[in-house]
């Protein structure tokens, strides 16, 4: 029973570990990975709002712009909210990277 429960053990840490490093992969920035570890996507939706803003009033610079607004739009395709809002922005992220 004991290398049964260690085998066990030692798969879901592996697992643990693979999700870690596909989310690290697919975010950079911490606050989308705590709002998609949280499912916040509310939360997201309003930061990507604040970033529409942030981008038009130069607060915010275009390539940092579309880094953080594909991670946004990724995280909320993952969990399966915004189809719309989803396809709408992926439009405009590729009218702006003409």
């Amino acid at each position: 029973m004991g290398q049964n429960w260690a085998w066990a053990a030692g798969r879901v840490a592996g697992r643990a570990e693979a999700i870690q490093a596909a989310i690290s992969q697919a975010f950079k920035t911490p606050e989308v990975i705590r709002m998609f570890a949280k499912k916040q996507p509310r939360q997201l939706r309003t930061r990507l709002a604040e970033m529409d803003r942030d981008l038009i009033v130069g607060k915010l610079g275009r390539d940092l712009y579309t880094q953080q607004k594909v991670e946004i739009l990724t995280a909320l395709r993952k969990l399966g909210s915004g189809d719309k809002v989803f396809a709408l922005a992926s439009f405009e992220v590729e009218k702006a990277k003409q």
